[in-house]
């Protein structure tokens, strides 16, 4: 019996209310795990839009109906998939899901004060604007390599037994 996508993203979304804001529910899945429709995913979309590096091989995203992307980390090595709900979909609002899943504003705003202070105390307004520029640029370079969220991970097995699974999402067409 193969658990059907819409069912796997409801149980994703049920685990991810279940939890604090700080966390990001991750299912684990063996890649020969039958038990995953794994043929009803399809291809996923591999633009290349950047991941936070969480030691996976590959990326693979699929847009959802509700606005959402389930997005996979491919481990190669341990043979497995993670996957979460990336909110809002970043296939179809990348900024947007940028600014929700990283410090990057944060980091600019903070990197562009230091960087204004250190800086005029240096060499004045001249001095703070430099800084501004630089340490706002470097803030943000840090906070988007920052997640707001900490993977919290479980098996398929243990997702499974923790959820009553009733599908409302489905993948976006296209």
């Amino acid at each position: 019996m193969s658990l059907s996508i819409p069912a796997f993203v409801e149980m994703l979304h049920e685990l991810q209310a279940s939890l604090p804001n700080d966390r990001l529910a991750t299912i684990r899945v063996h890649a020969d795990d039958d038990r995953l429709s794994w043929t009803e995913l399809g291809s996923c979309d591999t633009r290349q839009l950047p991941a936070l590096p969480v030691g996976q091989d590959r990326d693979c995203r699929w847009s959802l109906t509700n606005g959402a992307g389930l997005h996979a980390h491919h481990h190669r090595a341990l043979r497995v998939y993670d996957f979460h709900l990336d909110w809002p979909d970043p296939i179809q609002k990348p900024g947007e899901h940028v600014l929700d899943a990283t410090y990057l504003a944060e980091g600019a705003g903070v990197g562009g004060i230091i960087g204004a202070v250190v800086g005029g105390l240096v060499a004045g307004e001249e001095g703070a604007l430099l800084g501004l520029l630089i340490g706002g640029g470097s803030g943000a370079l840090a906070g988007t390599l920052t997640p707001r969220r900490r993977q919290y991970v479980v098996s398929l097995d243990q997702a499974m037994g923790r959820t009553n699974i009733s599908p409302t999402w489905g993948l976006a067409p296209g």
